[in-house]
């Protein structure tokens, strides 16, 4: 294609300048259509990248056509970049690609591609290359690359300064400035400006750290910069605890165990666990194992073995803590490892219910039937099989009337008695009374006079009060009770004894039948008046018709007072 009259016009121009450019490009690119300002670069670098056309008009850059630049680098690194063709003399252009700050990614052999048309549509490639590998300055972080969560497990990373290339002498360290910073995950510095800081993780997972190191003065790296960071896996610990049970009763025991292991990033156990730790065992009065911690019992972790696994505790056959707690209610139970040696602590709070124990109250009567305007007395027992050495039973007993006749009271003195027994250690795995047992003596026995006749039940009530037992309510049926039944019969009638002897009835000859059936069915009618009286009490009769006949139920329809006399029986022998 032919030049335009202006291009001719300027062709002298245009070759003296081109040799001005030439001279002042750097060397090894002078003459170049595509050209960087320098020839290497240091990580992180801003890398400007020219072209344009030669004094020839080659390779044919349009004015306000797009340019397109594709960069490469080491490490798989790669970058691109566009430009518009100015409508200078030269058609210049440039744009610009920004290295890696990381060295380990960035220093390395670069090359670029800068594509085009020209005015014809045909296509213009031209390439270049450049390097970042002089006046290196750069940092590496030393120190562990897994670490635990918790102050107590607080590591220590150092920033180490790397000097490549042409940097010179390297600087010294007080002509180095840091900064501590984090990238990912949370975690905070002892200081965030000295070398070498202790780093104290607070997220699992991955965490990542990252050091800016500046060179104030010092050889050819005067006023550089690099940072580096590090990824550390913090992992942390999981400390469980098993009640079994976690509900007992009170004077029983549960068996504490449990088992420390490392988490991995992911929080899921790994198989090892971890051996040799110190495990504390606390008792505590808040919920969630706050309030007073009384210390019960320390353990470790097993040291080895497969049965069971490493990490598991305690470490002694059999394996478990027993407890048994002092009273009944609720505790809240804590294993605690307190993060001993390069391991994050951790703890675990559990439940436990202690139930009251049962008791069983007894009653014994003084007799099964009495008569009106006699008294009873009443002795009981109390026992349990549950209990604890050292610890005293105590409440008060009270007679309960069940049942009695429309109106009739028991009318027992004392009201109630006190019970204090001291406890025995008994779980309720043996004999019923091995918890406590008490027995009523002269000073807490019941005399109770009926005030009217008939029928009564009654038991003995135990209210515990010293809130280990079931009863502390004083409700009804709280204890094991045995209920008593006590027949108040009215007054036998007299019987006239000559009346006897005109019916018959001679000693030894008439059955019981007979005798019942005179009794009950005459009894002493208006012949009594008439003949000596000899009488007998309720007793000799039911020695003589038998137990019940006569006397229980009462017949309700004998009236009179209560006789006392010697048994016409054994003093008045009847004719034959």
């Amino acid at each position: 294609m032919a030049k335009p009259e202006w291009f001719r016009r300027r062709g002298w121009f245009a070759l003296i300048l081109g040799t001005i450019i030439a001279a002042a490009v750097p060397a090894g690119i002078a003459g170049a259509e595509v050209w960087t300002d320098q020839s290497d670069y240091a990580p992180g670098s801003v890398v400007t990248i020219h072209g344009g056309n030669d004094s020839a008009g080659a390779p044919g850059y349009v004015p306000g056509q797009m340019v397109d630049v594709a960069v490469s680098g080491p490490n798989g690194w790669t970058s691109s970049c566009s430009a518009t063709v100015g409508d200078d003399e030269s058609d210049s252009w440039s744009c610009q690609v920004t290295l890696d700050s990381d060295p380990a990614v960035a220093v390395g052999d670069y090359s670029y591609t800068a594509t085009s048309t020209d005015a014809d549509g045909n296509p213009i490639s031209e390439s270049g290359t450049f390097t970042d590998v002089s006046n290196v300055f750069s940092a590496n972080i030393s120190g562990d690359n897994s670490a635990f969560a918790g102050a107590a497990n607080a590591k220590t990373y150092t920033a180490n300064p790397q000097f490549t290339g042409n940097c010179g002498t390297s600087p010294t360290v007080a002509n180095i400035g840091y900064v501590w910073s984090v990238t990912a995950g949370t975690a905070s510095f002892s200081s965030t400006t000295v070398q070498n800081p202790s780093v104290t993780f607070s997220s699992l997972g991955t965490v990542t750290l990252r050091v800016d190191a500046t060179i104030t003065s010092g050889g050819s790296c005067t006023n550089s910069t690099a940072f580096v960071t590090k990824n550390v896996s913090v992992t942390s610990t999981t400390l469980t605890q098993t009640l079994t049970p976690s509900s007992i009763t009170y004077g029983e025991s549960t068996d504490i165990s449990g088992s420390l292991v490392e988490l991995d990033g992911s929080g899921s156990p790994d198989a090892t666990g971890l051996a040799g730790k110190p495990i504390a065992v606390t008792s505590n009065t808040g919920a969630g194992c706050t309030g007073t911690a009384t210390l019960m019992a320390s353990a470790t972790t097993l040291g080895g073995g497969s049965t069971p696994p490493k990490g598991n505790w305690p470490d002694v056959s059999p394996f478990a803590i027993a407890y048994t707690p002092s009273a009944a209610g609720t505790e809240y139970i804590k294993a605690d490892y307190d993060g001993t040696g390069n391991n994050a602590p951790s703890s675990d709070c559990d439940t436990l219910t202690i139930g009251k124990a049962d008791t069983t109250t007894e009653a014994t009567p003084s007799a099964s039937s009495i008569t009106y305007g006699e008294s009873l007395t009443v002795d009981y027992e109390v026992y349990s099989d549950h209990g604890i050495s050292g610890n005293t039973a105590t409440g008060t007993a009270s007679v309960v009337k069940d049942s009695g006749p429309s109106g009739g009271n028991l009318n027992c003195t004392a009201t109630s008695t006190s019970v204090s027994q001291a406890q025995s250690d008994a779980d309720g795995s043996g004999g019923a009374k091995d918890g406590f047992d008490v027995t009523s003596d002269s000073n807490h026995q019941f005399s109770c006079l009926p005030d009217k006749a008939g029928s009564y039940t009654f038991h003995v009530h135990f209210a515990d009060t010293d809130g280990n037992y079931n009863g502390s309510d004083d409700s009804p049926g709280s204890s094991v009770l045995v209920p008593t039944q006590v027949q108040v019969c009215k007054a036998a009638p007299a019987i006239a004894a000559d009346w006897l002897h005109a019916h018959g009835i001679k000693a030894g000859t008439k059955t019981d039948v007979n005798i019942v059936s005179l009794i009950v069915g005459e009894r002493a009618d208006a012949k009594r008046a008439r003949f000596p009286t000899y009488s007998y009490t309720h007793t000799s009769l039911n020695s003589l018709v038998g137990p019940g006949a006569l006397l229980g139920p009462c017949d309700t329809g004998y009236v009179g007072s209560v006789v006392a006399r010697t048994d016409y029986w054994s003093q008045h022998k009847l004719p034959k």
